[in-house]
């Protein structure tokens, strides 16, 4: 009786805040809802841009905040439109008007159909393991908490603060040495930073200086937005406390990784800039940062730090995306962080700098943390956009040691 009791209020409590609403998800139990969770994706989408039915037949599609219209193929996207039903259908479920143009900026949840359907199936068959549903109710829980702060605005987005924004609009307007010197100036910690990074590995047999405008020339404006940002980046990560600090570390130290792949690999394709790159790089998962402040707020224990780690690795992308559109970054910066570890991602022919960050992933995943579930890079696009997928296994290790140097030199830099 204990574990019927303990079964039906879990069930309520999920059903309440996330799935019973959405049609046709709510027609499986706790256990597979449980499991399809577990491979949603959460997204975020500014307003304008528009879904094409075409390239989501895959997904079961909901608004979790925000607005959208649908329209037809025949119809211009701002004319004649319907307004979507955000509160229990899939977005795709009219079949006659086969795209979707948002109004506003929105909050969607991804379910994979493919997936949806063979539970279903599954689940006629099957009977329901109760001590199976009850190990998963922790994680499951804080999921769904943070995805009630992200619909509620309640998750604070870190401000990007003023001697970041002085020094990207003047770099956009093409200051000079002295200007520049001008704004660090006013911020003794950042242009000391500066000027460690200056003397550091990178630039090895140069003498050392001293002097900010000395340190700004050598290491050239387009790189200095790099060296600042990681000085940011240090700066929220200091307002991590306790046990998290250790998990914020992590985090730092995988951006700065990832970082370095991007500034390497970028030199293969002359139209990419690799300051550019490691940027994108640095960025990508900056919604970590408030999503580890959430969990401080929420006064999480250290027991639930395995649940934590999880819940980051579902929510990293959409929240990341959320903070560099909020701090005003252009496309390129949000698509990397909202489709970095898409492996079957191909986009356009060309190579962008999401199939940077992607590579870059993968070779964190396989080389660092030595990850088994993850698909052979032959088979990943972005590797083969990069010239890069008739390597063999012996051949792409050789390729990471012969670049291990220059990735090192930059890592050491950055840290």
């Amino acid at each position: 009786m204990e574990e019927v009791k303990s079964l039906t209020g879990w069930e309520y409590h999920v059903n309440t805040r996330f799935m019973d609403r959405l049609q046709p998800i709510s027609e499986l139990n706790q256990k597979y809802r449980s499991r399809l969770l577990r491979k949603a994706r959460l997204q975020h989408i500014r307003a304008g841009r528009h879904l094409d039915v075409s390239k989501e037949s895959h997904w079961l599609i909901y608004i979790l905040k925000g607005e959208a219209n649908r329209f037809s193929s025949r119809e211009t996207m701002r004319g004649n439109n319907e307004p979507v039903l955000l509160k229990d259908e899939p977005l795709f479920s009219d079949i006659k008007r086969n795209n979707i143009l948002f109004i506003e900026d929105s909050l969607i949840v991804r379910f994979d159909r493919g997936l949806f359907e063979s539970m279903l199936h599954d689940m006629n068959i099957d009977n329901c393991n109760v001590a199976e549903i009850e190990t998963d109710e922790a994680e499951d829980n804080m999921f769904l908490s943070f995805v009630d702060a992200l619909a509620k605005d309640e998750l604070n987005i870190p401000a990007l603060p003023d001697v970041i924004m002085r020094i990207r609009e003047a770099i956009q307007h093409d200051v000079g040495v002295k200007d520049m010197v001008r704004i660090l100036e006013n911020d003794p910690v950042l242009a000391a930073h500066v000027i460690t990074y200056a003397n550091s590995a990178m630039y090895t047999g140069l003498n050392h200086t001293a002097s900010l405008q000395d340190a700004i020339s050598r290491i050239g404006l387009s790189l200095l937005e790099n060296v600042v940002t990681v000085h940011m980046i240090n700066s929220l990560l200091r307002y991590v406390e306790g046990d998290l600090k250790k998990i914020a570390e992590e985090h730092y130290q995988h951006s700065v990784y990832i970082a370095s792949i991007c500034h390497v690999l970028a030199k293969r394709k002359s139209y990419l800039i690799p300051e550019r790159a490691m940027l994108i790089g640095l960025l990508h998962d900056m919604g970590v940062i408030p999503i580890l402040q959430h969990f401080n707020k929420r006064g999480g224990s250290t027991n639930s730090h395995t649940e934590l780690i999880l819940t980051i690795d579902r929510l990293r992308s959409v929240v990341s995306s959320m903070v560099l559109s909020d701090w005003g970054f252009e496309v390129d910066f949000i698509q990397a962080a909202e489709q970095s570890d898409q492996w079957s991602r191909y986009g356009d022919d060309l190579a962008d700098y999401t199939d940077l960050v992607i590579i870059a992933h993968w070779c964190h995943e396989a080389l660092v943390k030595k990850t088994n579930d993850i698909p052979n890079f032959q088979e990943i696009p972005a590797f083969r956009k990069l010239g890069l997928e008739y390597m063999e296994p012996d051949e792409m290790n050789q390729f990471m040691q012969e670049v291990s140097k220059e990735i090192e030199s930059i890592r050491n830099a950055l840290k």
